[in-house]
């Protein structure tokens, strides 16, 4: 597994449901533990990217979405405007599997039932379920 967060030095996270809870530091020292259990990261500071590759970032995060069917438009953007927040005023990170060429899943999220999966929710959840390297191996 590998996981790519995007988000912006420039722009302050938005006071959005999607953003609830959301702190820079905490989830870069979530990260961290997660990489001492075998799980790799990468950061990507959003402002210093052109355009057309968060474009692109976004685009590949509809990939899960439509597959494991939960909304991501509005997350991001507007019905308008959809993927113009995405790891700007909404930070957003995208999960790897092995190999794949595509996300597996993509935070934050909302569930058919109007639940939001934040990205905190997920790597709290992911650190105590995830072994510690040693035994991954």
């Amino acid at each position: 597994m590998r996981l790519v967060f995007y988000y912006s030095n420039l722009e302050a996270p938005l006071d959005v449901p999607a953003n609830k809870g959301f702190d820079l530091n905490e989830i870069l020292t979530l990260l961290k533990s997660l990489r001492s259990k075998g799980i790799e990261y990468e950061t990507v500071e959003s402002s210093a990217l052109p355009e057309v590759e968060l474009s692109e970032a976004y685009v590949n995060a509809a990939v899960p979405s439509v597959y494991k069917k939960y909304r991501i438009r509005k997350i991001f953007g507007s019905r308008r405007r959809s993927g113009w927040l995405f790891g700007k005023g909404v930070p957003g990170l995208l999960v790897y599997e092995e190999g794949d060429k595509y996300p597996s899943d993509v935070f934050p999220h909302e569930e058919l039932n109007g639940n939001i999966v934040t990205v905190k929710d997920y790597l709290e959840n992911l650190l105590p379920s995830t072994p510690r390297h040693e035994e991954n191996r």
